[in-house]
C-alpha cells in the first residue's frame, strides 16, 4: 500500500485495486496501452484511468492530467481519452481520475477539498506500477482542473512542474462573475461564501501565490466565457510578486480550452514539461 503523499501531514493510503485494458483511439493503438483503474483513497473506490506509451524503455515521465467540471459533468469520456492517448503518445505516462462524487466514484465532489486526494494519490499508484520516473512527474490541469493542480503543487513536493488552461484562482470573483456557478456549484458543494470563507480562500490559489512550488504555465484566452482573462492576470501578478518560476500565455480570442488554438497549446504545454524535467 502506498503511503507517500501526505494531507495536512499525514499520509494518504491509496491502493491499486483493479486495472483492467481498455481500446484507445485507433490511430494509437500500436503507441499507447490503456487501462481504467480502481483504486483506494481511504475507504473510498475511486476510478481512473492510466496509459503507457507501448515501446517506452525503461521508466517514462508521467503527466497527471485534472479534468475540469464537477460531479457527473466534464467526467473523462472516449473524446478525453483519445487526447490522453495523444499525449502518452509522445513519451508519457499519462494518469487521470474521475475523482470522488459522480457515477464512476465513491464519496462527495467537494471542488477542490478532500478530492484533492483523489488526484495525489496517482502518485502513490505510479510507484506500485513501477513504469513511472517518479523523478519526473507533471500535472496538466484543464478549467477546475487547473484549480486542483494549484492544489496538488501545495500539497506535495513530488511534483516538477505545473500546466494549467482556463483555470479559476479567485473562487470569490468566480461568484461575482457567474452567479450560475455559485449557485449550481459552489454552494451545494462547498457552501456559502460567508460562512465558509476560508474554504472559499482554499480554493483561490490567487491567496496563497507563495505556497505553489513548482513552475507553472499559465494559458489563457482572451474570449473565455467561463474563467475571466483578469483570474489569470492576477495570478501572473501573484505569482510575479512571489518569485516563481512562470510563463503566460494569453491568446487573443481564445476560448475556455483554448481549443480553437488546440495546436500551439499542446505544442507550449509539451515544450514546458520537456524543459522543466
Amino acid at each position: 500500500m502506498g503511503c507517500g503523499v501526505r494531507w495536512n501531514g499525514r499520509p494518504i493510503h491509496s491502493e491499486l485495486i483493479s486495472s483492467t485494458t481498455i481500446d484507445v483511439f485507433p490511430v494509437y493503438k500500436k503507441e499507447v496501452e490503456a487501462f481504467q483503474i480502481k483504486y483506494s483513497v481511504g475507504e473510498l473506490a475511486i476510478s481512473g484511468f492510466i496509459l503507457k506509451p507501448i515501446q517506452s524503455k525503461g521508466k517514462s515521465p508521467m503527466i497527471i492530467y485534472c479534468r475540469g467540471g464537477n460531479r457527473d459533468y466534464g467526467a473523462i469520456d472516449q473524446t478525453t481519452l483519445a487526447y490522453l492517448a495523444y499525449i502518452a503518445s509522445q513519451g508519457y505516462v499519462v494518469m487521470a481520475s474521475q475523482y470522488r462524487g459522480n457515477s464512476f466514484s465513491d464519496g462527495k465532489d467537494e471542488f477542490g477539498g478532500e478530492d484533492v486526494k483523489d488526484a495525489l494519490a496517482l502518485i502513490d499508484i505510479a510507484k506500485e506500477v513501477g513504469y513511472v520516473d517518479l523523478r519526473r512527474i507533471g500535472v496538466l490541469g484543464y478549467s477546475r482542473g487547473g484549480l486542483m493542480a494549484y492544489l496538488m503543487s501545495k500539497k506535495s513536493d513530488k511534483i516538477k512542474a505545473i500546466a494549467v488552461v482556463g483555470a479559476p484562482t479567485d473562487a470569490f470573483r468566480t461568484c461575482r462573475e457567474r452567479p450560475e456557478m455559485y449557485r449550481e456549484v459552489l454552494l451545494p458543494l462547498v457552501g456559502d461564501s460567508v460562512h465558509h470563507r476560508q474554504d472559499f480562500i482554499d480554493r483561490s490559489p490567487l491567496y496563497w501565490a507563495n505556497a505553489i512550488n513548482e513552475p507553472v504555465l499559465l494559458l489563457h484566452g482572451t474570449a473565455d466565457v467561463k474563467v475571466d482573462v483578469e483570474q489569470a492576470s492576477l495570478m501572473v501578478d501573484a505569482l510575479k510578486a512571489n518569485g516563481n518560476e512562470f510563463s503566460y500565455k494569453l491568446f487573443e480570442g481564445g476560448n475556455h480550452p483554448l481549443q480553437n488554438f488546440r495546436e500551439q497549446r499542446d505544442s507550449m504545454i509539451f515544450d514546458w514539461f520537456k524543459r522543466s524535467f
